[in-house]
């Protein structure tokens, strides 16, 4: 808050700094009670802290419980003192136009961005929970109490104050209905750490997952476990002695449920700890998330250290194989449903453990039978889920109201549950309250996650042919992560096996990918880098087998078309990972983290030396389509890899603009009109670069047909030949041979991914039209008068262009930075008539519409003659009728706004007499995030 400079603000400003000097006298350490007082602040903003701190601040601790009985935390009186008067005085004395802040001089943007999470209810949800402390201190290594387990855990540690209620947790009488309530309730934690709830707050508030509950109920049940199951190393209770007395194979149960029940709860605790460290492991390992995806603060727990995935994968199967005894004996009784029920639980959670542990560590040798194993347990585990979701005791479930089966007492539940257990571990902060999700919407939330898996990242690692497919597929992660579509763990899993093993995907050369993108793109000769690429047919399948060698004696120069290939590695990988960030961090990632616009200028003058100097060395290639090549453009020097590089640069500065207007950065018509022609000039270059690339592939193309047919006769003149020197069997020796060379055959050019390079050509002509279309369409409002053009006082159009577009000043030579003048020059229509401009607009929409309809109909073919996985398409059919909802809203807003214009022209509109307002021009991007719907009301 600023100086104030009246008395009576001084005098009460001074009040204030009395009373908080005689509170602070008050609560000096001086006294025993402020050092308990102390401890136990310090105790609560422990996170991770080692074990030595623990016991340092456990003594201090325990030296002042007696006064901490008699003065809480919750109970300590602060004298407040009234403010309002302050503020008020202060608002309206020093408030004003110019200095429209107040605020002390210490407030830094740090405080800003906390009041705007006090305000926001998804980033803090304190609605003032008064929490019920318990007197009795924490447990402490140096106390004599007795280690906290199953039958003192929930005194010990709960923050319930019901004397009556008995600080064991349930185990002796547990019923298996109670273990498959406790685990129901356990998935509705589970789902909300994976929707961005803390650890403590979620999963642990669980007491059986705790490490002290999980230890003592496996050590209860050591003689029913068997033989070769993981027990921990520096575990002092069970020692040599006590591994005499486990037998090979699992103990026969007794006669009543109450064993398995036991077993089962274990199993599943221990499961769901061992789930828990391997997906926020994962997370943390990707290091892509955010504060809204994840929290990845472990507050000390130990995910049950020294047992691993595989332990946990061994006890639960073991326990499934008891379940499955136990259904045979009990079929026609009531128990029979709840051991399914059950059973598809624990299904759920070890086909879901298993599949996380194997896609975190794939090696390329097995990377394809790993993704093919992980992928039938995904899928295994949201089946296990969905016929879960339609038993009948989980539809009583979820009609309750509670999330407990009202057949029985909760009872079970609010011992096995403690919202509130691991309050000391938050430190000072208010308590967040969450809110936990419906059974059924928490288990429909995980079976998403689950199906995302499977579509999404299975369908990457083991469909994926071509990089334009990666860069299409991960484009299409970027958008559904955009609209809330895509969960952290599936984005997470991408990063961590997009590029291992030095290879893209665990199974491609990034180089020899790269190169053949190029020759996908423009046609370029593999020769330039020692390469060429085969296609075998085997009787056995109709597809062909894409394969690259490497050329026995490569020309010299081919080195350095290497060199470029393995220089464009680190770029593209970039662009990839780019889609996987959060879509509010990846414009700050181009322009300082990654530098991709910088990279990408300096590649552009390597690439445009690269072309000329094998064009000044053409002689030195001696193959016939690098000859065709050099002849078809003798004029100058093929462009190769300079447009190529170029349409990824393009690509990079298309991606900078639309996410502005994803991400809502812009306001109003005249910032929209900016962005749009500047995204016009890029969709215009690009197009021009495509057509470029595509030209030259198509002359390719045409040679590589002639050379094949020159090849196919040589074959038949030798076979001809050998017949008549061999005789009868001669002819069909020599017919097999040429049916081997007609099978195994160099390829020129790769035409595989041809349907989606020319769907991607389409896509940006129809966004070119698009946004020339709102430009002029704006441009026609503001001539009718009908948009006016904002007045800052603090700043000015050049400058905000300046601003938001100058991070492209980088690039050279190619495309050339645009300045404000040119904007200005580029958008003005004065010598054009408003009839003239409408009707221009008017075709524009149309033409759009008009490639919409031809896109729609190159996806319907597409899905009736092949069964191709629309994820690797780069545009789905969903975007392209929100493309169509564009084009029809925007076509008949210019039809409004001709209509208005003729009755303005001709003197019948009351606007020009000023007997109402303008109308009202307002920009809708609901229906497209990218491409605005303009409506004049």
């Amino acid at each position: 808050m600023k100086k104030i400079q009246e008395d009576q603000t001084e005098d009460k400003c001074l009040e204030m700094d009395n009373s908080a000097e005689d509170e602070i006298k008050k609560t000096s350490p001086d006294s025993e009670s402020s050092k308990s007082n102390d401890s136990n602040d310090r105790r609560s903003l422990k996170t991770d802290s080692t074990d030595d701190n623990d016991d340092e601040n456990d003594n201090e601790f325990n030296s002042g419980t007696k006064q901490h009985k008699s003065r809480s935390f919750r109970e300590r009186k602060i004298k407040l003192v009234d403010i309002t008067t302050v503020i008020e005085e202060c608002a309206s004395s020093h408030l004003s136009h110019d200095d429209p802040f107040v605020s002390s001089d210490s407030f830094s943007l740090l405080d800003s961005m906390a009041a705007l999470e006090l305000m926001n209810p998804i980033m803090d949800c304190c609605e003032g929970i008064d929490l019920p402390f318990s007197d009795q201190p924490m447990h402490s290594k140096q106390s004599n109490l007795p280690s906290p387990g199953l039958d003192n855990f929930g005194g010990r540690y709960s923050s319930q104050k019901d004397e009556n209620k008995s600080s064991c947790l349930p185990w002796d009488d547990l019923t298996l209905v109670e273990v498959r309530d406790i685990t129901l309730e356990a998935f509705i934690r589970l789902e909300a750490y994976l929707d961005a709830a803390s650890i403590a707050e979620s999963i642990y508030t669980c007491l059986y997952l705790h490490d002290e509950v999980l230890s003592d109920m496996l050590d209860r049940l050591r003689l029913y476990l068997p033989n070769n199951f993981h027990k921990h190393k520096n575990r002092a209770d069970l020692s040599q002695n006590n591994n005499d007395k486990i037998q090979e194979k699992a103990q026969p149960f007794p006669q009543k449920d109450v064993n398995l029940s036991q077993l089962s709860l274990a199993a599943i605790s221990l499961s769901l700890v061992k789930l828990t460290e391997t997906i926020r492991t994962i997370i943390q390992s990707a290091d892509i998330y955010e504060e809204e995806d994840f929290t990845p603060t472990s507050y000390s727990f130990m995910f049950f250290h020294g047992y691993t995935d595989s332990d946990a994968i061994f006890l639960i199967d073991h326990c499934l194989t008891l379940l499955k005894e136990h259904m045979h004996k009990s079929v026609e009784s009531e128990e029979h449903s709840v051991v399914l029920s059950l059973s598809k639980m624990m299904g759920f959670i070890r086909n879901f453990l298993e599949s996380n542990s194997l896609l975190a560590k794939m090696s390329s040798l097995t990377v394809i039978k790993t993704v093919q194993v992980a992928k039938s347990m995904i899928l295994e585990a949201s089946k296990c889920l969905q016929e879960l979701s339609q038993m009948k005791f989980f539809l009583e479930w979820t009609e309750s109201s509670s999330s407990t089966s009202s057949k029985h007492p909760l009872s079970t539940k609010e011992k096995a549950f403690d919202i509130y257990i691991n309050r000391h571990l938050l430190g000072n902060a208010p308590v967040r309250k969450i809110n936990f999700k419906s059974a059924n919407i928490a288990i429909q939330n995980l079976i998403g996650i689950l199906d995302q898996l499977s579509m999404k990242f299975c369908s990457l690692f083991l469909e994926c042919t071509s990089l334009h497919q990666v860069k299409h597929a991960l484009k299409q992660v970027s958008r559904d992560n955009l609209s809330g579509n895509m969960h952290i763990l599936t984005r997470s899993l991408i990063v961590l096996d997009l590029y291992f093993d030095d290879l893209l995907l665990g199974k491609f050369n990034l180089s020899k990918f790269i190169a053949q993108s190029m020759n996908q793109s423009c046609g370029i000769p593999l020769e330039y880098f020692g390469m060429s690429l085969t296609s075998t047919t085997s009787s056995s399948s109709a597809d062909p087998i894409m394969a690259f060698k490497d050329i026995s004696s490569p020309s010299p120069s081919s080195s350095y078309g290497l060199s470029f290939l393995n220089r464009l590695g680190k770029p593209i990988y970039d662009i990839l990972k780019l889609s996987l960030i959060n879509p509010n961090r990846q414009r700050q990632y181009m322009i300082d983290n990654l530098q991709i616009l910088h990279e990408w200028s300096g590649l552009q003058q390597e690439a445009n030396k690269l072309d000329y100097y094998y064009k000044q060395n053409s002689s030195h290639h001696h193959s016939s389509s690098t000859k065709f090549s050099e002849s078809a453009n003798s004029d100058q020097p093929p462009s190769y890899m300079t447009n190529y590089t170029l349409s990824y640069t393009l690509q990079v500065m298309e991606e900078y603009i639309s996410l502005g207007m994803e991400l809502k950065l812009l306001n109003n018509g005249s910032d929209y009109s900016v962005a749009y022609w500047y995204w016009d000039f890029i969709l215009s270059t690009r197009l021009n670069i495509l057509s470029s690339m595509r030209n030259m592939k198509a002359k390719a193309i045409q040679f590589s047909l002639q050379h094949q047919k020159q090849q196919q006769q040589q074959v038949s003149n030798s076979t001809t030949k050998g017949g008549k020197r061999r005789g009868r069997g001669g002819k069909k020796n020599s017919h097999n041979k040429a049916q081997q060379v007609v099978q195994e055959q160099i390829i020129c050019v790769d035409v595989s991914d041809d349907r989606n390079i020319g769907i991607e050509f389409l896509v940006t002509v129809l966004k070119r039209s698009l946004s020339r279309g709102i430009v002029r369409f704006i441009a026609a409002l503001k001539q009718a008068d009908f948009l006016d053009t904002p007045r800052y006082q603090f700043t000015s159009h050049r400058k905000r262009f300046q601003k938001r577009y100058g991070v492209f000043e980088c690039l050279h030579p190619q495309p050339p930075c645009l300045t404000y003048d040119d904007y200005l020059q580029g958008s003005d229509f004065a010598n054009v008539t408003p009839e003239e401009l409408i009707s221009s607009t008017s075709e524009c929409f149309k033409a759009a519409k008009t490639v919409v309809d031809k896109l729609l109909m190159e996806l319907q073919r597409k899905s009736s003659n092949e069964t191709e996985n629309d994820f690797f398409l780069p545009v789905k059919k969903e975007d392209l009728m929100k493309f169509a909802k564009v084009c029809v809203t925007n076509s008949l807003s210019v039809h409004n706004l001709s209509q208005l214009v003729a009755q303005k022209r001709d003197g019948k509109d009351s606007i020009s007499k000023g007997d109402q307002e303008k109308p009202k021009v307002s920009f809708d991007f609901s229906i497209h995030k990218q491409f605005c719907s303009i409506r004049i009301g």
